[in-house]
Parts: structure tokens; C-alpha cells; sequence
């Protein structure tokens, strides 16, 4: 039997000479796409430890993105993956700023095919003001929502770039760290917001966030414990949940893994949460060998 590519689910029907049909137990089986056929994984990792205003700098916030690059990098392709490349557009302190950014999504969105994936990670500072939320990229001026419209990615600037995107787009956001810099503590975090903002029927991206909007993400070891948990799925940890059929890791077994390891690790301080548009399919990011 010659079938298309993609996953079937095929079931025998088997008739007797007095036409009574027995129907056999299903089977699943693949047929793979040509490796030139596969899609493609689009990363932009930000990452941010180095502010201009040095009052903002943070630890470990590039060194995350720099580990969480390499690990999509090295996870999300191979023979018995679904994606055949992972192109990856790394910005870490100077490099990102909010032009670099905003630049490099639309890039992607130019040469990105429907059954692509754009993985987004940022780490670094975010804060709400006057009904808006904005993304603090290196050369963030905090003293007030005007000034961080022209030297941040405002909501409404990364709604534009994220709108009727080409293809599915998850967001890995880790920006809860304002609460504790003194710049920003008369700030709301932006954490709930984005992720409301961005999983509309509009939008329609898939947002994993280090923690709710009134915590902080907390550090140990070198990184964040939210970019630790998922370079760890993405390694096939263990512990990790993914579809023991297929062998597929789905956003929705990142999240739990990630909620799971990261609760436990900061004493339920820091929890993560998926934001996810109404009736979207999950989102695979990877799939592991048999």
C-alpha cells in the first residue's frame, strides 16, 4: 500500500463468504516526509543581561538564551526528527536591541513556510504601564510608558510582528524579573498581559511564561530555573513527558514537565503557565527517537 506522507492510523476490514466483517485492531503507521520535505525550526533567542541603564542588568539572562539556542539546535533535528533544519538567530546584550528584534521577526516571517515553526525566547525584563506591556530590550529608557515606546517592544509593536504570522509561533517568555530593580518597581509585571494579548484568536501565539505576573523568576546554578527545565526536555530528560507512540515532545508536555520541575525546585515561588490560542493544535516542538 503506497501512502502520502504523514501519520495514518490503518484498520483491516475482513469479510467471511456469509458476509459477516470482523474488523481488525488499528496500527499506526508513518510515512515520512523526504528530508528536503520537512519544515523548518526558526529560533530567536533574546536574552539580555547587559542593560544600557546598568541599574537593569541581570545574571544570567544571556547565558540562557545562549544555552536554550544551542539546545533547540542540537534537540529539534535528525533522522528520526520532524524538522530537517534549525535556522537560529541569536541576540544577547548589545546585539539586542529593539530594532535587531524586531528585524529579525520580520526575516523570518519572508522566508518561514506554513509548516514551520518560530520559536521566540526572551529573557530579560518586562514591565506594564498604562494598559500596555512592553518587552525591555538593551537600550530600555523605564522612566515612563512614552519613553519605553520608542526604546522597547511595546505589545502593540510585537502584535503587528507576530499577526498572520506564516506559520506556528511559541513564545518562551521570561520576563519576570522587574519587581526586584529599583528603576522598575513602581512598574506591573507584563508576564499576564503578553500572554493574553498574544494567545488571541488574532495573534494566535502559544506562550509559555516563567512564572504568573506576581512572581519573580528565579535564578540557580548558572541559569534561570525556567530555561533549565526546557533545554532538559528538550534533552530528553527522563522525567520528560512526551508521546511514547510517536515520540513526539508537544508544547503541552513541555509545560507540564516544566511546571513540574520548576515549582518543586523553587518550593511552588515560581510557577510557569501555558497561554494557549482557543482550539489550536499542539504545538510539537521536537521528537525524540525510538
Amino acid at each position: 500500500m503506497e501512502l502520502p506522507p504523514g501519520r495514518h492510523r490503518l484498520t483491516v476490514l475482513a469479510r467471511t463468504k456469509d458476509d459477516m466483517p470482523t474488523i481488525s485492531s488499528s496500527v499506526l503507521v508513518e510515512s515520512p516526509l523526504r528530508l528536503a520535505d520537512r519544515p523548518v525550526v526558526h529560533h530567536l533567542a533574546v536574552g539580555i543581561s547587559k542593560y544600557d541603564d546598568d541599574k537593569l542588568s541581570l545574571q544570567f539572562a544571556d547565558k540562557d538564551a545562549s544555552e536554550l539556542a544551542l539546545a533547540v539546535r542540537t534537540s529539534c533535528t535528525g533522522p528520526a526528527n520532524i524538522y530537517r533544519d534549525v535556522k537560529t538567530t541569536l541576540l544577547t546584550n548589545q546585539d539586542a536591541s529593539r530594532k535587531a528584534v524586531l528585524e529579525a521577526l520580520d526575516a523570518t516571517r519572508r522566508i518561514a513556510t506554513a509548516n514551520d515553526l518560530l520559536i521566540l525566547s526572551f529573557a530579560g525584563h518586562g514591565v506594564r504601564e498604562d494598559g500596555e506591556f512592553f518587552l525591555l530590550t538593551r537600550e530600555a529608557d523605564a522612566r515612563n510608558a512614552k519613553a519605553l515606546t520608542q526604546t522597547a517592544i511595546s505589545g502593540v509593536a510585537l502584535r503587528k510582528a507576530l499577526e498572520d504570522y506564516p506559520c506556528q509561533v511559541l513564545l518562551l517568555l521570561d520576563a519576570c524579573h522587574s519587581g526586584a530593580f529599583a528603576p522598575l518597581a513602581r512598574y506591573k509585571p507584563a508576564t499576564d498581559d503578553a500572554a493574553r494579548a498574544l494567545a488571541d484568536v488574532e495573534t494566535r501565539v502559544a506562550v509559555m511564561c516563567a512564572a504568573a505576573g506576581h512572581e519573580e523568576a528565579l535564578e540557580a546554578k548558572g541559569n534561570g530555573h525556567f530555561t533549565a527545565a526546557v533545554i532538559r526536555a528538550l534533552r530528553h530528560d527522563p522525567k520528560a513527558f512526551f508521546d511514547a507512540e510517536t515520540g513526539e515532545l508537544n508544547v503541552y508536555h513541555l509545560q507540564a514537565f516544566v511546571y513540574q520541575e520548576v515549582a518543586k525546585a523553587t518550593d511552588y515561588r515560581q510557577n510557569p503557565y501555558l497561554k494557549m490560542p482557543l482550539a489550536h493544535p499542539p504545538v510539537v516542538v521536537t521528537r525524540f527517537g525510538k
